[in-house]
């Protein structure tokens, strides 16, 4: 039973708006359409539709960093989402870090691991033979 997650945004800023779910409904998951969420939300109601652009994830992607994290926005540039996380160590910060969400963090950091590693040993190999 996959839900949806539609993050509605402001189109010039990338401000968030409004997260909406699919609704499990007896068993049955009841997507809500755009025009239905307008309908709803009174933040979205408020808006002009044009104003608001709606991107669409599977409700289990970057599901880690929507139970860490607040949703802040979209990154207009990446279409990504965008959290801010609280500091641990700072639990009266003021300021939100805008970042991207942390999973990406991790497997870019992961990917720079590997390329690293590989041009360790491909020069581990050079030293050797040479």
């Amino acid at each position: 039973m996959k839900r949806k997650r539609k993050l509605f945004y402001d189109k010039s800023t990338g401000g968030a708006i409004q997260m909406v779910d699919g609704d499990i409904v007896y068993g049955d998951v009841l997507e809500t359409t755009i025009e239905e969420a307008f309908e709803k939300y009174s933040k979205l109601s408020e808006r002009v539709p044009d104003t608001v652009g709606v991107l669409e994830l599977e409700y289990d992607e970057y599901l880690q960093d929507f139970i860490e994290g607040v949703w802040t926005g979209v990154d207009l540039t990446s279409m990504k989402p965008q959290f801010h996380y609280l500091d641990p160590n700072d639990p009266e910060q003021q300021e939100p870090v805008l970042q991207p969400p942390l999973t990406e963090q991790i497997n870019e950091l992961r990917e720079r691991q590997d390329s690293t590693e590989a041009a360790i040993l491909a020069l581990m190999d050079v030293t050797v033979m040479g």
